[in-house]
């Protein structure tokens, strides 16, 4: 009697568990789209963290814009490097391929290492002048 209890007991839970997991889900409703912030380009193997977002309508003191552009335009520049290598590395050999990614790795490593302490320069810029603002000492 008690085992035909428990039989029945588990055949019963799993039903009910069965129906529940079988519900619909609820459906999320889409992303609106926000055409006022376009798409940044990220660099291949780069984080959330290197790409620069400033929010709009917020002034920037000029040396600190100009950092930003200057940011904007290496990994620009960083990006379309990587572009011309990958055209350049489709017609060579083996050996002509890998000794070019060979030089371009370290050229590469050297303009992400200045990418990242340009990134650094620039969130210490914005974490100061978050200071100061939060303060009341200045701007």
């Amino acid at each position: 009697m008690k085992t035909s209890f428990l039989k029945l007991s588990i055949v019963a839970l799993s039903i009910g568990i069965g129906g529940l997991m079988a519900q619909e889900q609820p459906t999320r409703p889409d992303r609106p789209d926000r055409p006022d912030r376009p798409n940044m380009p990220m660099t291949p193997g780069a984080g959330i963290r290197d790409q620069i977002r400033i929010p709009d309508g917020v002034e920037l003191p000029t040396a600190v814009q100009s950092l930003v552009d200057q940011f904007k335009a290496d990994r620009a520049s960083l990006v379309e490097a990587r572009e011309a290598l990958r055209l350049k590395l489709e017609g060579l050999s083996d050996e002509e391929r890998a000794a070019a990614m060979q030089a371009a790795r370290a050229a590469s490593e050297d303009m992400v290492r200045a990418q990242r302490d340009l990134a650094r320069q620039i969130r210490k810029e914005l974490h100061d002048l978050r200071k100061v603002r939060r303060d009341g000492t200045g701007g």
